[in-house]
């Protein structure tokens, strides 16, 4: 699946586009910074350096507690649908590292290795500049956000007590220079961005990937029929070892697992005598009403200058632009609709830049920061913010509160909720009393489980797996431990009864399977072996025939726009990366969930010049989207290879990261 993933992208416009970012990356890299990347552990002080640059422990450990508490707020919003996952393991396919240590350690690696670069580049912030922006505590806290963990909020807002720790913690001077450090950084970042020019090209491209219908030859390899051919074939007993010893040796293929078994009480809140009283479901409605009992969302009207057109004038153009009519209306505050009419570049100019009332998560991040936090009262009016499409300037114009259900309409779930909560707290304090049990007092865990009604079932000798129950049983140690926790609502305790250890049963009871095995083996060799030698002679002859084990269809005009087209087609076992295919003739092979394929382009629809040309402008505006960040990231991985980082071997959390 990998393999075809990475086929799937390297066939693919944006896979073109993010090769050309790692290689523009490249080029930008002409910094002096010559050696090959060399990532040792050693004895060191500090935690670690990065081109002899000391990182230290104590700034380590302040990013290491902002990622941990941004882990457990992201476990925190996904629990509920984990549906028994591992967390982790969700959270890695999210693209999210649950390593805070991990992550603490490689942000401060990226910063510095940008801090280095920017210290090549001529720009001198003055101290009134600095002071002058030190005044603006929005610009301040997203200024400072990457320097000094916690400083804003999960939802954009800024933390007050961090930022006045901040001030009062640091002098005027200090501050400026941490100021001035991620000014230059943010700078390079923006000095990479503004030095690539999307290709016509590649829009070009991406057009006809998406747009053009095209019709294929399809040859067809049957796993079966070779496996079939392949049994025809006798192997030996030496071979049949073999792979037996290989297969355990690298998968431990054969190997039976080790299991456990246990015994389950499950134990309900009603059985506790949980009570709640009016009081405490009024309290507990204020805490969970702005989640769980909205009516109606808060929303915010504004008016709004926009500037746009990056064809026109370019990015950079463009900001200017935006801070000289910001510079103008700052102060005139009363004329900022008149300043909408004659410099916005969208539809709502004629409005005086009004925009309808909306809510969160309606505009870009940046923008609904500014609408909701940053603009305290109406009429204010925001700094020059970077959107998807260019630049903004936006004023407050009205905000509507949030109004929510009633108390009384939603009292029976406020029961239900807050019974379940207090069952939690008690189940947890008294299961952990009796399984501790220090004092002769406390109550036996018989009596517990006769007096609270647990209801017993008994877990077979199972393997591992993912779900929470199985993970307990393996956490335990000896046979009779027990731990309890809770889970979909229920109290939980769990007694570990046997351990089986992971056994390998000998070669001859399970001479039959390896031979069945070793046969599908050879089998899947063979398919990738006759694909490859097809695609080949498909290539030479210009065309795909049949063969004894190769059966070839031809398919009809398919539009990768059209989704029924496309279901049909991928439902045949073809991967949807062959419609991103734009070279008539071109012919590719892959072995699929079970058969073999060997693919040709047959015939593509002619490029109709107008309909790309209207067209044109979104795609451009799509793709250069899409690439600004991920072209930081080339060049921030570019300049990673070209340094020295040497981790503190001492460390126990990071020793290993590299």
């Amino acid at each position: 699946m990998l393999i075809v993933k990475m086929r799937s992208m390297i066939q693919s416009t944006v896979g073109r586009i993010f090769m050309l970012g790692i290689l523009l990356a490249f080029l930008l890299t002409g910094l002096g910074l010559s050696k090959i990347f060399n990532a040792t552990k050693g004895s060191i002080n500090g935690i670690a350096t990065v081109n002899g640059v000391m990182l230290n422990e104590g700034t380590f450990r302040a990013y290491k507690q902002q990622e941990e508490e941004q882990l457990s707020f992201l476990r925190q919003l996904i629990q509920a649908q984990a549906g028994g996952q591992d967390v982790n393991a969700l959270l890695r396919s999210l693209g999210v590292n649950p390593d805070a240590a991990g992550k603490a350690l490689e942000t401060m690696i990226q910063e510095e290795l940008l801090n280095q670069v920017a210290e090549t580049i001529p720009v001198h912030l003055s101290s009134e500049y600095l002071a002058l922006k030190m005044q603006d505590k929005q610009f301040l806290a997203q200024a400072l956000q990457a320097s000094i963990p916690g400083i804003v909020n999960y939802d954009g807002s800024i933390n007050e007590q961090v930022l006045n720790r901040v001030l009062n913690s640091y002098d005027s001077s200090s501050l400026q220079a941490i100021l001035a450090d991620q000014m230059k950084r943010t700078l390079v970042g923006e000095l990479v961005q503004g030095a690539f020019v999307l290709p016509s090209w590649i829009i070009r491209d991406f057009y006809k990937e998406h747009n053009l219908s095209k019709k294929f030859s399809i040859g067809t390899i049957s796993y079966d029929a070779v496996l079939k051919k392949v049994k025809e074939q006798s192997v030996s007993e030496a071979d049949l070892k073999k792979f037996f010893d290989e297969q355990n040796e690298k998968h431990k293929r054969y190997y039976v697992p080790a299991k456990r078994s246990g015994d389950q009480w499950s134990f309900s809140a009603s059985d506790f005598g949980i009570q709640v009283t009016d009081e405490e479901l009024r309290d507990y409605y204020d805490k969970v009403k702005r989640s769980r009992f909205v009516d109606a969302p808060l929303q915010v009207q504004v008016r709004e200058i926009v500037f746009n057109k990056v064809k026109e004038h370019g990015l950079i153009e463009l900001k200017s632009m935006a801070e000289k009519v910001h510079a103008d209306v700052i102060g005139k505050s009363e004329k900022f609709a008149d300043f909408a009419k004659e410099h916005s570049m969208n539809g709502t100019a004629s409005k005086g830049g009004l925009v309808d009332f909306f809510k969160r998560g309606s505009h870009d991040a940046a923008y609904d920061r500014a609408a909701f936090v940053s603009l305290k009262n109406d009429g204010d009016i925001s700094e020059v913010l970077e959107v998807k499409d260019g630049y903004v300037i936006l004023q407050r114009v009205a905000r509507k509160e949030a109004t929510f259900k009633p108390f009384e309409t939603v009292k029976k779930e406020l029961i239900i909720a807050l019974i379940d909560q207090k069952f939690k707290t008690e189940f947890v304090k008294e299961s952990g009393k009796v399984l501790r049990k220090k004092d002769e007092a406390d109550m036996t865990f018989q009596d517990f489980v006769k007096d609270k009604k647990g209801a017993m079932t008994s877990i077979p000798a199972t393997p591992k797996d993912s779900t929470p129950v199985s993970a307990r049983l393996f956490s335990m140690q000896k046979s009779g431990d027990r731990v309890a926790f809770i889970q979909d609502g229920k109290g939980i305790i769990l007694e570990l009864k046997d351990i089986l250890k992971k056994v390998l049963p000998p070669f001859t009871m399970l001479k039959s399977m390896i031979e069945s095995d070793y046969y599908e083996y050879l089998a899947h060799k063979e398919l990738q072996s006759l694909v490859k030698t097809e695609q080949k002679a498909a290539l030479s002859s210009k065309v795909l025939v049949d063969t004894d084990l190769m059966k070839v269809t031809k398919t009809d005009f398919i539009n990768p726009s059209d989704e029924a087209q496309t279901k049909k087609f991928t439902e045949k076992g073809l991967p949807p990366y062959l419609l991103s295919m734009d070279a008539v003739g071109a012919v590719v092979s892959f072995v699929g969930q079970k058969d073999g394929y060997v693919v040709k382009l047959d015939g593509l629809s002619e490029l109709k010049e107008e309909a790309f040309t209207t067209q044109k402008e979104e795609l451009k505006k799509k793709l250069y989207g899409s690439y600004k960040q991920m072209l930081v990231r080339s060049f921030i991985a570019s300049l990673r290879r070209t340094a020295t980082i040497e981790i503190n071997s001492s460390f126990d959390k990071v020793k290993d990261l590299l």
